[in-house]
């Protein structure tokens, strides 16, 4: 998942899965703007990170948990 550049995804009750992806981190939110609230969300199978946040992003995040 790529949220870039003002982008905004919130979620309730989600499974964010990277399992057999190429990419390093399951869940990337990337410039200004960029945001979101995330409420019992699971993250699993980034290699590097779970959760990236770059150049200004923001998250809220309540009940999250990772594999």
């Amino acid at each position: 998942l790529r949220i870039l550049d003002g982008g905004r995804v919130d979620m309730i009750h989600s499974v964010i899965d990277n399992t057999g992806s190429s990419g390093t981190s399951s869940a990337t939110l990337e410039g200004a703007g960029s945001r979101g609230r995330w409420n019992d969300v699971m993250v699993s199978g980034g290699r590097e990170q779970g959760i990236k946040l770059d150049r200004g992003a923001k998250l809220e995040l309540r009940k999250v948990s990772g594999l």
